[in-house]
């Protein structure tokens, strides 16, 4: 063969071999974009999860191609530079799009602490492939051991020990790759055959609702008042925009009764992020008797200032009982309590009020005291003498004692004033004596952060003026001075 015809037979070589090139990588452009004509526009719309896995394959394949161009450019010279390369199990063979379905199963319902499986044996593949399961876990505590996720059709774990939420995404692989994700819904509950009653007040009524996860009352006071056997504790969804309940009355469960509050829409809990709001009475909430295990929790409570002189204030009250009573991630605030009038002291505010009650474990909560009743003020003091001597101080009488701050290990609010005495006496008439003014009231010493305390009594009152003296005559009735 001639120096010719042989570069002739090279050059069609490389056509061909330019040309199946060619091919392969167009088939590969067309396969990555899973329609008929590849969108510009998929990768900046996606979003989430979809989004990093587009821009984790992008990536990949960038580099991969870049890599081969640069490559057989050298040898061929004549390669488009950032050509496409194709996705394959053997030259020229294009990967099947992945077409599986992931189907997690129905929501679960099921007590703290039980053992449960997830099941997926719901899914399927069309054109009959194997299939990988891969469990993501995506809201509540974690349950996987730290891996995130599990594998496998059927996993089992434990349930936490706390009422809440978990949440698990399903994917399926069938070889070619990740199907769209399916979402469960594991809902854990004190009690797994009578989760309780429901409130919402977004939706909710009380008129007309009947306590269920779909028609909720739209009171917690509504609620209490329905509760009509053992093991019904109340789940309360919070407000939207910040809003509060307005429960006007003491809210007081019942025994076995729970109050966990902290739900969002769909009834996913987080006690961290989405406590629910309550505006209550002096006494917000009060626990009578704790004979059973019991909890409050994922609360934001204000109580009412008092409305009475020497009252009270409270925001959780726990009177008796042989159980234990958990108390977690909530805000206590009660109101300021009532101040004191003559024969009756100044009252006390506490954000947490525990009485005979056989254990309780506080834990996760910002509790916050009111500040104590102002101190009323002594009686009028005493009148001056008169006469031609000088009237004298009057003793005026002791102020009331100041209202003592919140408990101990709590913030306390100030202690009150004690105020002064009540007007002086007039005087009796007499010589030129002008009595003095007897001392104001002190003040009461405020109870310190955090420490209990009563102020002190206030001073006496002022004292009464001298009378004033006589004026003294001659005998020719000439007033002298």
């Amino acid at each position: 063969m001639g120096h010719s015809a042989l570069m002739m037979v090279r050059k069609a070589q490389v056509l061909l071999l330019l040309a199946a090139l060619s091919f392969t990588f167009i088939i590969g452009i067309a396969c990555s974009g899973g329609d008929d004509e590849p969108s510009g526009d998929a990768t900046n719309t996606a979003t989430g999860t979809a989004a990093v896995a587009t821009a984790t394959s992008q990536a990949h394949a960038t580099a991969t191609s870049q890599a081969r161009a640069t490559a057989t450019s050298v040898a061929l010279g004549t390669l488009t530079p950032g050509a496409t390369a194709t996705s394959s199990t053997g030259p020229g063979t294009p990967t099947t799009p992945p077409n599986a379905i992931a189907r997690a199963g129905d929501d679960i319902d099921t007590r703290r602490g039980n053992f449960i499986g997830l099941n997926g044996s719901g899914s399927s593949d069309p054109d009959g492939d194997d299939l990988r399961f891969t469990w993501t876990q995506v809201w509540g505590p974690d349950v996987t051991g730290g891996a995130g996720r599990f594998i496998g059709p059927t996993p089992s774990f434990a349930v936490p020990g706390q009422v809440g939420t978990l949440i698990f995404e399903l994917t399926v692989n069938d070889g070619n790759g990740e199907s769209a994700p399916d979402r469960v819904r594991v809902n854990i509950f004190e009690h797994v055959g009578n989760p309780g009653l429901f409130v919402n007040g977004n939706s909710g009524s009380d008129d007309t609702g009947n306590g269920t996860r779909e028609n909720p009352f739209g009171s917690i006071g509504q609620a209490i008042r329905q509760i009509n056997g053992p093991d019904q504790d109340i789940h309360v969804m919070s407000l939207g925009n910040g809003g509060a309940y307005e429960e006007p009355d003491t809210l007081s469960p019942p025994v076995t009764t729970s109050l966990y509050g902290g739900y969002g829409p769909n009834w996913i809990r987080d006690v961290e992020g989405n406590k629910t709001r309550v505006n209550g009475a002096a006494l917000a909430v009060r626990f009578g008797v704790v004979d059973e295990l019991a909890w409050i929790s994922g609360f934001d409570i204000t109580g009412a200032d008092a409305t009475s002189p020497g009252q009270n204030t409270f925001a959780l009250m726990v009177a008796a009982g042989g159980a234990t009573l958990f108390i977690e991630d909530n805000i206590l605030r009660a109101g300021n309590a009532g101040n004191s009038v003559p024969g009756v002291d100044a009252g006390t505010s506490y954000g947490l009020w525990l009485g005979r009650i056989f254990h309780t474990e506080v834990r996760r909560n910002e509790i916050v005291a009111g500040n104590g009743g102002n101190g009323s003020g002594g009686p009028r003091g005493e009148n001056g003498a008169s006469a031609t001597t000088s009237g004298g101080n009057g003793s005026g009488g002791t102020g009331g004692s100041a209202g003592r701050g919140g408990i101990a290990s709590i913030n306390g609010g100030g202690g009150g004033k004690g105020a002064g005495g009540i007007i002086p006496g007039d005087g009796s008439a007499g010589g030129n004596g002008g009595g003095a003014n007897g001392g104001a009231g002190g003040i009461g010493d405020k109870v310190g952060a955090g420490a209990v305390g009563d102020g002190s009594g206030g001073g006496g009152g002022a004292g009464g003026n001298g009378g004033a003296g006589a004026s003294a005559r001659d005998r020719s009735d000439r007033a002298v001075s």
